[in-house]
C-alpha cells in the first residue's frame, strides 16, 4: 500500500515507472522512460502535452504506480507537478543515492536509458518517500 505524503513508500509489487531528465540540446528537454510493464514510450518531450498525453494518461491515478525520478536542478517539476495533480505517487530521489546504487550493481557505463532503468530498479528495490 502506498502512504501519501512524505511517510516511506516500499515499491514491492506495483506497476513501477522512472523517469530521468536529459537536455538533448540546448532547445528541447527529454524525459527518458523506463517502466516495470514495458507499455510506456520510451523517450518524451518534457511538456505539457506530452507529459498529459504519454504518461499521465497512460498509468492514470492509481496505489498501485509508483512514478520515481531524480531530482534535477528543477527539469523535474513540471513532471512531478502533473503527476501530483493526477494524484499519481512520485518520489524524488537524490542523483548521488542512485549513482551510487548503479556501481554498486555494476552499472559502469552512462547512457540516458541505461540511467532510467537504474532508477527505476532503485525505485523498485530501496525504500523511497513519497514527494
Amino acid at each position: 500500500m502506498v502512504s501519501q505524503g512524505a511517510g516511506p513508500c516500499k515499491a514491492t509489487n506495483r506497476f513501477m515507472l522512472c523517469c530521468f531528465f536529459i537536455s538533448a540540446c540546448s532547445r528541447k528537454k527529454l524525459l527518458d522512460i523506463s517502466d516495470s510493464k514495458g507499455q510506456l514510450v520510451v523517450v518524451i518531450d518534457n511538456t505539457v502535452e506530452a507529459i498529459s498525453s504519454k504518461l499521465v494518461k497512460k498509468i492514470g491515478a492509481s496505489e498501485s504506480t509508483l512514478v520515481v525520478c531524480e531530482s534535477s536542478g528543477g527539469w523535474e517539476n513540471l513532471m512531478v507537478d502533473l503527476l501530483h495533480e493526477a494524484k499519481v505517487n512520485v518520489a524524488v530521489i537524490n542523483p548521488r543515492q542512485t549513482h551510487y546504487y548503479a556501481k554498486a550493481h555494476g552499472y559502469l557505463e552512462k547512457t540516458d536509458a541505461i540511467d532510467a532503468r537504474v532508477i527505476r530498479l532503485f525505485g523498485e528495490q530501496v525504500e523511497v518517500h513519497l514527494a
